[in-house]
Protein backbone atom coordinates (compact mmCIF):
# COMPACT_ATOMS: atom_id res chain seq x y z
CA UNK A 1 0.00 0.00 0.00
CA UNK A 2 1.16 3.54 -0.52
CA UNK A 3 1.12 4.46 3.24
CA UNK A 4 3.12 1.28 4.25
CA UNK A 5 5.82 3.11 5.42
CA UNK A 6 4.20 5.16 8.03
CA UNK A 7 2.84 1.94 9.69
CA UNK A 8 -0.63 1.35 7.95
CA UNK A 9 -0.52 -1.76 5.80
CA UNK A 10 -1.84 -4.93 8.18
CA UNK A 11 -2.55 -7.11 5.37
CA UNK A 12 -3.07 -11.03 5.26
CA UNK A 13 -0.85 -13.02 2.92
CA UNK A 14 -1.43 -16.51 1.69
CA UNK A 15 2.20 -18.17 2.22
CA UNK A 16 3.86 -21.20 3.22
CA UNK A 17 7.01 -21.53 5.15
CA UNK A 18 9.44 -24.05 6.61
CA UNK A 19 9.37 -23.90 10.18
CA UNK A 20 13.12 -24.14 12.47
CA UNK A 21 11.54 -22.54 15.58
CA UNK A 22 12.06 -24.60 18.66
CA UNK A 23 8.27 -24.53 19.34
CA UNK A 24 7.83 -26.97 16.47
CA UNK A 25 9.47 -30.69 16.81
CA UNK A 26 10.26 -31.15 13.45
CA UNK A 27 10.78 -29.21 9.69
CA UNK A 28 7.57 -29.34 7.78
CA UNK A 29 5.95 -27.13 4.94
CA UNK A 30 3.16 -24.94 6.73
CA UNK A 31 0.80 -23.18 5.27
CA UNK A 32 -0.90 -20.31 7.41
CA UNK A 33 -2.73 -16.87 6.52
CA UNK A 34 -1.38 -14.34 8.46
CA UNK A 35 -1.81 -10.65 9.39
CA UNK A 36 1.66 -8.87 9.03
CA UNK A 37 1.56 -5.19 10.53
CA UNK A 38 5.04 -2.59 10.33
CA UNK A 39 4.74 0.32 12.50
CA UNK A 40 7.73 2.66 13.22
CA UNK A 41 8.75 0.95 16.10
CA UNK A 42 7.58 -2.62 15.66
CA UNK A 43 6.88 -5.42 13.47
CA UNK A 44 3.66 -7.97 14.46
CA UNK A 45 2.89 -10.52 13.30
CA UNK A 46 -0.36 -13.20 14.22
CA UNK A 47 -2.05 -16.28 12.14
CA UNK A 48 -5.30 -17.18 11.47
CA UNK A 49 -6.54 -20.59 10.50
CA UNK A 50 -6.02 -20.78 6.05
CA UNK A 51 -9.17 -21.59 3.85
CA UNK A 52 -7.76 -21.98 0.69
CA UNK A 53 -8.92 -19.12 -1.51
CA UNK A 54 -7.43 -19.58 -5.17
CA UNK A 55 -4.43 -21.79 -6.06
CA UNK A 56 -2.57 -18.70 -7.80
CA UNK A 57 1.10 -17.82 -6.31
CA UNK A 58 3.04 -15.20 -7.19
CA UNK A 59 6.65 -16.01 -5.46
CA UNK A 60 8.33 -18.37 -3.44
CA UNK A 61 10.52 -16.40 -0.86
CA UNK A 62 13.02 -18.12 1.40
CA UNK A 63 15.80 -17.67 4.11
CA UNK A 64 17.67 -19.37 6.54
CA UNK A 65 15.23 -21.80 7.89
CA UNK A 66 12.18 -19.84 7.00
CA UNK A 67 10.54 -19.86 3.79
CA UNK A 68 7.48 -17.76 2.68
CA UNK A 69 5.38 -18.01 -0.45
CA UNK A 70 3.65 -14.75 -0.69
CA UNK A 71 0.66 -15.27 -2.93
CA UNK A 72 -3.25 -13.94 -3.47
CA UNK A 73 -3.18 -10.78 -0.76
CA UNK A 74 -6.40 -10.39 1.30
CA UNK A 75 -7.71 -7.27 2.91
CA UNK A 76 -8.11 -9.31 6.01
CA UNK A 77 -7.37 -9.51 9.79
CA UNK A 78 -7.12 -12.31 12.11
CA UNK A 79 -5.89 -12.58 15.42
CA UNK A 80 -5.82 -15.86 16.42
CA UNK A 81 -2.41 -17.91 16.14
CA UNK A 82 -3.05 -21.19 14.34
CA UNK A 83 -0.93 -22.55 11.57
CA UNK A 84 -1.77 -26.75 9.64
CA UNK A 85 0.87 -29.20 8.32
CA UNK A 86 0.78 -28.92 4.13
CA UNK A 87 1.95 -31.89 4.01
CA UNK A 88 4.46 -34.55 6.41
CA UNK A 89 6.78 -35.59 3.54
CA UNK A 90 9.25 -37.63 5.56
CA UNK A 91 6.53 -39.99 7.51
CA UNK A 92 9.40 -42.31 9.06
CA UNK A 93 7.46 -44.77 11.06
CA UNK A 94 10.61 -44.93 13.36
CA UNK A 95 9.69 -41.55 14.74
CA UNK A 96 6.83 -38.46 14.43
CA UNK A 97 10.17 -36.07 14.68
CA UNK A 98 12.11 -36.93 11.62
CA UNK A 99 12.39 -33.53 9.27
CA UNK A 100 12.24 -33.53 5.51
CA UNK A 101 13.92 -30.26 5.57
CA UNK A 102 12.44 -28.84 2.25
CA UNK A 103 14.91 -26.15 1.77
CA UNK A 104 15.67 -23.47 -1.00
CA UNK A 105 18.35 -24.20 -3.74
CA UNK A 106 21.33 -21.65 -4.85
CA UNK A 107 20.77 -20.17 -7.96
CA UNK A 108 22.87 -17.61 -8.27
CA UNK A 109 26.02 -16.39 -6.79
CA UNK A 110 25.71 -13.92 -4.15
CA UNK A 111 24.31 -12.41 -0.63
CA UNK A 112 20.71 -13.89 -1.60
CA UNK A 113 21.43 -16.85 -2.97
CA UNK A 114 18.61 -19.03 -1.47
CA UNK A 115 15.60 -19.03 -3.11
CA UNK A 116 13.38 -21.67 -3.95
CA UNK A 117 12.27 -21.41 -7.89
CA UNK A 118 8.73 -21.38 -9.90
CA UNK A 119 8.05 -23.16 -12.99
CA UNK A 120 4.83 -22.88 -13.99
CA UNK A 121 2.73 -22.90 -11.61
CA UNK A 122 4.59 -24.91 -9.15
CA UNK A 123 7.92 -24.69 -6.73
CA UNK A 124 10.58 -26.48 -6.67
CA UNK A 125 12.70 -27.67 -4.08
CA UNK A 126 14.92 -30.74 -2.28
CA UNK A 127 13.53 -32.62 0.30
CA UNK A 128 14.16 -36.02 2.66
CA UNK A 129 12.03 -39.09 2.78
CA UNK A 130 13.15 -41.68 4.77
CA UNK A 131 12.34 -44.01 1.68
CA UNK A 132 13.96 -42.31 -1.03
CA UNK A 133 16.46 -39.80 0.91
CA UNK A 134 16.63 -36.41 -0.62
CA UNK A 135 14.75 -36.02 -3.72
CA UNK A 136 13.59 -33.25 -5.70
CA UNK A 137 9.61 -32.34 -4.73
CA UNK A 138 7.26 -29.96 -6.06
CA UNK A 139 4.42 -27.81 -4.34
CA UNK A 140 1.64 -25.95 -5.83
CA UNK A 141 0.09 -24.81 -2.35
CA UNK A 142 -1.96 -27.62 -1.96
CA UNK A 143 -1.56 -30.97 0.07
CA UNK A 144 -2.73 -33.01 -3.09
CA UNK A 145 -0.20 -30.74 -5.53
CA UNK A 146 3.29 -31.43 -3.02
CA UNK A 147 4.43 -34.75 -4.68
CA UNK A 148 7.88 -36.25 -5.29
CA UNK A 149 8.58 -35.44 -8.90
CA UNK A 150 11.52 -38.01 -9.29
CA UNK A 151 13.58 -40.22 -7.02
CA UNK A 152 16.95 -40.15 -9.38
CA UNK A 153 19.22 -41.84 -6.82
CA UNK A 154 16.74 -45.13 -6.37
CA UNK A 155 16.07 -46.04 -2.93
CA UNK A 156 17.35 -44.83 0.12
CA UNK A 157 20.26 -43.00 -1.41
CA UNK A 158 20.30 -39.34 -2.25
CA UNK A 159 20.31 -37.44 -5.65
CA UNK A 160 20.32 -34.14 -3.74
CA UNK A 161 19.47 -31.61 -6.54
CA UNK A 162 20.91 -28.22 -6.28
CA UNK A 163 21.72 -24.97 -7.93
CA UNK A 164 18.28 -24.39 -10.10
CA UNK A 165 17.67 -22.60 -12.97
CA UNK A 166 14.72 -22.74 -15.40
CA UNK A 167 15.28 -22.48 -19.27
CA UNK A 168 12.45 -23.02 -22.00
CA UNK A 169 10.14 -24.51 -19.69
CA UNK A 170 12.00 -26.93 -18.37
CA UNK A 171 14.19 -27.48 -14.93
CA UNK A 172 18.20 -27.83 -14.88
CA UNK A 173 19.76 -28.61 -11.96
CA UNK A 174 22.83 -31.02 -10.26
CA UNK A 175 22.33 -34.34 -9.34
CA UNK A 176 23.52 -37.56 -8.54
CA UNK A 177 22.13 -40.46 -9.55
CA UNK A 178 24.35 -42.93 -7.82
CA UNK A 179 26.17 -44.13 -11.32
CA UNK A 180 27.61 -41.10 -12.76
CA UNK A 181 28.24 -38.66 -9.79
CA UNK A 182 26.99 -34.92 -9.69
CA UNK A 183 25.77 -34.16 -13.07
CA UNK A 184 23.61 -31.50 -15.04
CA UNK A 185 19.67 -33.01 -15.01
CA UNK A 186 16.99 -31.61 -16.81
CA UNK A 187 13.08 -32.28 -15.55
CA UNK A 188 9.62 -31.35 -16.84
CA UNK A 189 8.41 -32.05 -13.66
CA UNK A 190 7.02 -35.56 -13.94
CA UNK A 191 9.31 -38.73 -13.35
CA UNK A 192 9.92 -39.84 -16.63
CA UNK A 193 10.44 -36.24 -17.96
CA UNK A 194 13.59 -36.13 -15.52
CA UNK A 195 16.53 -37.33 -16.88
CA UNK A 196 20.18 -36.74 -17.06
CA UNK A 197 21.58 -34.30 -19.96
CA UNK A 198 24.90 -35.11 -19.60
CA UNK A 199 27.42 -36.75 -17.75
CA UNK A 200 30.40 -34.28 -18.17
CA UNK A 201 32.54 -36.24 -15.84
CA UNK A 202 32.29 -39.69 -18.01
CA UNK A 203 31.84 -42.44 -15.10
CA UNK A 204 31.27 -42.41 -11.27
CA UNK A 205 33.23 -39.44 -10.68
CA UNK A 206 31.44 -36.24 -11.10
CA UNK A 207 31.17 -32.81 -13.38
CA UNK A 208 29.59 -31.40 -10.50
CA UNK A 209 27.79 -28.24 -12.60
CA UNK A 210 27.57 -24.98 -10.56
CA UNK A 211 26.07 -21.92 -10.10
CA UNK A 212 23.97 -22.82 -13.19
CA UNK A 213 22.31 -19.53 -15.23
CA UNK A 214 19.81 -19.18 -17.68
CA UNK A 215 20.93 -17.43 -20.51
CA UNK A 216 18.67 -15.81 -23.16
CA UNK A 217 15.99 -18.45 -22.54
CA UNK A 218 17.90 -20.63 -24.90
CA UNK A 219 20.95 -21.72 -23.25
CA UNK A 220 22.87 -22.50 -19.52
CA UNK A 221 26.16 -21.70 -18.61
CA UNK A 222 27.91 -23.10 -15.36
CA UNK A 223 31.10 -24.30 -14.04
CA UNK A 224 32.12 -27.80 -14.24
CA UNK A 225 35.04 -30.24 -14.65
CA UNK A 226 35.33 -33.26 -17.19
CA UNK A 227 38.53 -34.23 -15.99
CA UNK A 228 40.48 -32.82 -18.54
CA UNK A 229 40.40 -29.25 -18.38
CA UNK A 230 40.07 -28.33 -15.18
CA UNK A 231 37.27 -26.36 -13.67
CA UNK A 232 36.21 -24.68 -16.58
CA UNK A 233 33.00 -22.31 -17.97
CA UNK A 234 30.49 -25.04 -19.42
CA UNK A 235 27.10 -24.25 -21.64
CA UNK A 236 24.31 -26.30 -22.66
CA UNK A 237 21.56 -26.03 -25.04
CA UNK A 238 19.46 -28.85 -22.86
CA UNK A 239 20.52 -32.16 -25.13
CA UNK A 240 23.90 -34.53 -24.30
CA UNK A 241 25.61 -32.89 -27.66
CA UNK A 242 24.86 -29.37 -26.70
CA UNK A 243 26.31 -29.09 -23.82
CA UNK A 244 30.44 -28.30 -24.03
CA UNK A 245 33.03 -26.41 -22.63
CA UNK A 246 32.29 -22.90 -23.71
CA UNK A 247 35.59 -21.98 -23.01
CA UNK A 248 38.76 -23.45 -21.48
CA UNK A 249 40.45 -19.90 -19.91
CA UNK A 250 43.41 -21.35 -17.74
CA UNK A 251 45.54 -23.42 -20.49
CA UNK A 252 48.72 -23.25 -18.42
CA UNK A 253 48.00 -26.83 -17.49
CA UNK A 254 45.81 -29.70 -19.15
CA UNK A 255 44.01 -29.49 -16.10
CA UNK A 256 44.88 -26.04 -14.35
CA UNK A 257 41.00 -24.33 -13.62
CA UNK A 258 40.08 -20.64 -14.15
CA UNK A 259 37.21 -21.50 -11.90
CA UNK A 260 34.48 -19.12 -12.79
CA UNK A 261 32.81 -17.43 -10.15
CA UNK A 262 30.28 -14.78 -8.09
CA UNK A 263 28.01 -15.58 -11.42
CA UNK A 264 25.91 -12.11 -11.80
CA UNK A 265 22.55 -12.76 -10.17
CA UNK A 266 20.61 -10.99 -13.37
CA UNK A 267 20.56 -11.27 -16.92
CA UNK A 268 22.12 -8.18 -18.81
CA UNK A 269 20.66 -7.86 -21.93
CA UNK A 270 22.14 -11.12 -23.54
CA UNK A 271 24.91 -11.45 -20.90
CA UNK A 272 26.43 -13.28 -17.68
CA UNK A 273 29.16 -11.80 -16.35
CA UNK A 274 31.63 -13.72 -13.91
CA UNK A 275 35.24 -13.55 -12.40
CA UNK A 276 37.25 -16.50 -13.75
CA UNK A 277 41.58 -16.30 -14.03
CA UNK A 278 43.85 -17.58 -17.29
CA UNK A 279 46.77 -18.26 -14.46
CA UNK A 280 48.70 -14.93 -15.98
CA UNK A 281 46.33 -11.75 -15.14
CA UNK A 282 44.75 -13.06 -11.93
CA UNK A 283 40.80 -13.11 -11.03
CA UNK A 284 39.19 -10.44 -13.82
CA UNK A 285 36.20 -9.49 -15.19
CA UNK A 286 34.39 -12.09 -18.12
CA UNK A 287 31.17 -12.28 -20.00
CA UNK A 288 29.33 -14.99 -21.85
CA UNK A 289 26.22 -14.92 -24.00
CA UNK A 290 25.88 -19.20 -23.82
CA UNK A 291 28.03 -19.61 -26.64
CA UNK A 292 32.22 -20.04 -27.61
CA UNK A 293 31.91 -17.43 -30.16
CA UNK A 294 30.46 -14.81 -27.12
CA UNK A 295 32.39 -15.98 -23.84
CA UNK A 296 35.57 -13.93 -23.27
CA UNK A 297 37.77 -11.59 -20.87
CA UNK A 298 36.20 -8.56 -20.87
CA UNK A 299 38.96 -6.43 -19.23
CA UNK A 300 42.02 -7.17 -17.19
CA UNK A 301 41.33 -4.50 -14.65
CA UNK A 302 44.27 -5.06 -12.50
CA UNK A 303 47.15 -5.03 -15.16
CA UNK A 304 49.47 -7.92 -14.30
CA UNK A 305 49.19 -11.19 -12.56
CA UNK A 306 47.30 -9.67 -9.53
CA UNK A 307 43.89 -9.80 -9.39
CA UNK A 308 40.68 -6.99 -9.18
CA UNK A 309 38.51 -9.91 -7.99
CA UNK A 310 35.17 -8.23 -9.52
CA UNK A 311 32.43 -9.85 -7.44
CA UNK A 312 28.96 -9.26 -6.32
CA UNK A 313 27.71 -7.75 -9.22
CA UNK A 314 24.22 -6.32 -9.90
CA UNK A 315 21.98 -5.39 -12.61
CA UNK A 316 22.00 -1.33 -13.26
CA UNK A 317 19.27 -0.71 -15.91
CA UNK A 318 19.26 -3.04 -19.37
CA UNK A 319 22.63 -3.67 -19.89
CA UNK A 320 25.11 -2.98 -17.49
CA UNK A 321 26.49 -4.32 -14.04
CA UNK A 322 27.55 -2.76 -11.17
CA UNK A 323 29.86 -4.66 -9.22
CA UNK A 324 33.26 -4.41 -6.55
CA UNK A 325 36.69 -4.55 -7.80
CA UNK A 326 40.35 -3.16 -7.15
CA UNK A 327 42.34 -1.70 -9.77
CA UNK A 328 45.55 -1.71 -7.14
CA UNK A 329 45.43 1.73 -7.41
CA UNK A 330 42.06 3.03 -5.70
CA UNK A 331 41.34 0.01 -3.45
CA UNK A 332 38.10 -2.08 -3.59
CA UNK A 333 35.35 0.70 -5.09
CA UNK A 334 32.38 0.57 -7.81
CA UNK A 335 32.94 -0.61 -11.34
CA UNK A 336 30.63 -0.59 -14.10
CA UNK A 337 30.82 -2.76 -16.96
CA UNK A 338 28.37 -3.03 -20.23
CA UNK A 339 30.49 -6.30 -21.41
CA UNK A 340 32.81 -4.08 -23.40
CA UNK A 341 36.64 -3.32 -22.31
CA UNK A 342 35.75 0.60 -23.62
CA UNK A 343 32.72 0.82 -20.93
CA UNK A 344 34.36 -1.09 -18.21
CA UNK A 345 35.23 1.78 -15.36
CA UNK A 346 35.41 2.86 -12.01
CA UNK A 347 32.17 4.59 -10.81
CA UNK A 348 33.92 6.55 -8.51
CA UNK A 349 36.55 6.65 -6.41
CA UNK A 350 34.79 6.92 -2.53
CA UNK A 351 37.73 6.70 -0.13
CA UNK A 352 39.89 8.64 -2.24
CA UNK A 353 43.37 7.26 -2.56
CA UNK A 354 44.25 3.36 -1.89
CA UNK A 355 41.69 3.05 0.67
CA UNK A 356 38.35 0.47 0.31
CA UNK A 357 35.15 2.64 -0.18
CA UNK A 358 32.69 1.21 -2.10
CA UNK A 359 31.03 -2.85 -1.29
CA UNK A 360 28.15 -4.33 -3.34
CA UNK A 361 28.02 -7.32 -0.88
CA UNK A 362 24.78 -6.13 0.01
CA UNK A 363 23.31 -4.29 -3.34
CA UNK A 364 20.00 -4.10 -5.22
CA UNK A 365 18.87 -2.75 -8.14
CA UNK A 366 16.54 0.75 -7.43
CA UNK A 367 14.79 1.87 -10.76
CA UNK A 368 17.67 2.80 -13.12
CA UNK A 369 20.33 2.60 -10.09
CA UNK A 370 21.71 0.67 -7.82
CA UNK A 371 21.80 1.38 -3.89
CA UNK A 372 25.23 -0.27 -2.39
CA UNK A 373 27.10 0.11 1.00
CA UNK A 374 30.05 2.88 0.59
CA UNK A 375 32.37 4.16 3.35
CA UNK A 376 34.23 7.95 2.04
CA UNK A 377 36.20 7.11 5.56
CA UNK A 378 34.23 9.84 7.39
CA UNK A 379 30.79 8.38 8.18
CA UNK A 380 31.75 4.87 7.90
CA UNK A 381 29.67 2.60 5.65
CA UNK A 382 26.19 3.77 4.71
CA UNK A 383 24.02 3.86 1.95
CA UNK A 384 25.30 4.94 -1.28
CA UNK A 385 23.38 5.02 -5.05
CA UNK A 386 24.57 5.11 -8.10
CA UNK A 387 22.97 5.59 -11.62
CA UNK A 388 26.49 4.35 -12.81
CA UNK A 389 28.64 7.75 -13.66
CA UNK A 390 30.74 9.52 -11.12
CA UNK A 391 27.91 12.87 -10.52
CA UNK A 392 25.36 10.01 -10.07
CA UNK A 393 26.61 8.73 -7.13
CA UNK A 394 26.39 9.58 -3.74
CA UNK A 395 25.86 9.24 -0.02
CA UNK A 396 22.40 8.56 0.18
CA UNK A 397 21.87 8.88 3.95
CA UNK A 398 23.80 8.26 7.11
CA UNK A 399 21.87 6.16 9.09
CA UNK A 400 23.99 5.79 11.84
CA UNK A 401 25.17 9.37 12.34
CA UNK A 402 29.01 9.71 13.07
CA UNK A 403 31.71 8.23 12.02
CA UNK A 404 30.53 4.66 13.06
CA UNK A 405 28.96 2.32 10.36
CA UNK A 406 25.16 0.78 9.81
CA UNK A 407 26.64 -1.52 7.68
CA UNK A 408 24.07 -2.03 5.32
CA UNK A 409 23.22 -6.06 4.50
CA UNK A 410 20.39 -8.47 3.50
CA UNK A 411 18.68 -5.98 0.34
CA UNK A 412 16.13 -6.33 -1.92
CA UNK A 413 13.60 -4.88 -3.99
CA UNK A 414 9.95 -4.39 -4.84
CA UNK A 415 8.00 -1.82 -7.16
CA UNK A 416 10.36 1.11 -7.03
CA UNK A 417 11.38 0.43 -2.92
CA UNK A 418 14.28 -0.82 -1.83
CA UNK A 419 14.74 -2.38 1.77
CA UNK A 420 17.44 -3.55 3.95
CA UNK A 421 18.59 -4.22 6.92
CA UNK A 422 20.92 -2.39 9.22
CA UNK A 423 22.11 -0.87 12.83
CA UNK A 424 20.98 2.47 12.95
CA UNK A 425 22.22 2.67 16.52
CA UNK A 426 24.73 0.54 18.72
CA UNK A 427 22.88 -2.98 19.58
CA UNK A 428 19.81 -2.03 17.45
CA UNK A 429 18.27 -4.36 14.06
CA UNK A 430 16.53 -2.37 11.75
CA UNK A 431 15.14 -2.67 8.66
CA UNK A 432 15.26 0.27 6.47
CA UNK A 433 13.61 1.56 3.17
CA UNK A 434 14.55 4.36 0.26
CA UNK A 435 12.68 5.47 -2.86
CA UNK A 436 16.06 6.68 -3.91
CA UNK A 437 15.93 9.76 -2.21
CA UNK A 438 17.42 11.16 0.55
CA UNK A 439 14.11 12.42 2.01
CA UNK A 440 12.66 9.10 0.59
CA UNK A 441 15.04 7.47 2.97
CA UNK A 442 13.87 6.06 6.28
CA UNK A 443 12.85 3.10 9.11
CA UNK A 444 10.79 1.11 7.94
CA UNK A 445 10.41 -1.01 10.81
CA UNK A 446 12.53 -1.77 13.72
CA UNK A 447 12.43 -5.60 14.53
CA UNK A 448 11.73 -6.93 17.91
CA UNK A 449 15.47 -7.95 19.20
CA UNK A 450 18.40 -6.41 20.15
CA UNK A 451 21.15 -9.22 19.54
CA UNK A 452 20.57 -10.95 16.42
CA UNK A 453 19.83 -8.50 12.66
CA UNK A 454 16.93 -9.19 10.24
CA UNK A 455 18.67 -11.49 7.48
CA UNK A 456 17.32 -12.57 3.95
CA UNK A 457 14.85 -9.74 3.23
CA UNK A 458 12.56 -10.49 0.53
CA UNK A 459 9.33 -8.09 -0.38
CA UNK A 460 6.19 -8.00 -2.35
CA UNK A 461 3.13 -6.38 -2.07
CA UNK A 462 4.56 -3.73 0.17
CA UNK A 463 5.57 -6.47 3.04
CA UNK A 464 8.89 -7.26 3.67
CA UNK A 465 9.60 -11.10 5.17
CA UNK A 466 12.68 -11.69 6.78
CA UNK A 467 14.54 -14.22 8.77
CA UNK A 468 15.08 -13.21 12.71
CA UNK A 469 14.72 -14.50 16.02
CA UNK A 470 13.03 -12.38 18.66
CA UNK A 471 15.07 -13.34 22.07
CA UNK A 472 12.29 -12.33 24.30
CA UNK A 473 9.91 -15.39 22.98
Amino acid sequence: PPDHREGKCPTSVRFLFTENLRRLSSHSLVMVDATIGFSADSLNFSCSSFEPKDDSMSKFLSCTGLALLGGVVLAASATAQTAYLLKDINTNPSTTTSPSNPYPQRTFENQNSNKYIQMGKYFYFAATNAKVGQELYRTDGTKAGTTLVADINPGTGSSSPYYFAVMNGKLYFRANDGKSGSELWVSDGTAAGTKLVADIYAGSSSGSPTYIQAVQNKYIVFRANNGKNGTELWGSDGTAAGTKLLLDINQTSTTASSSPYYVTPNLVGTKVFFQATDGKTGYELYVTDGTVAGSMLVKDIRPGSSSSSPNYMVRLGATQVIFTANDGTNGSEIWVSDGTAANTKLVKDINVGSGSGGNTYAATPIGKKVLFRGNEATNGYEPWITDGTTAGTMLLKDVRVGTGSSYMYYSCEDNGLAYWGCSATAGSYEIWVTDGTTAGTKRFSKAAMTTASPSYLEATGGLVFCYARDVTA
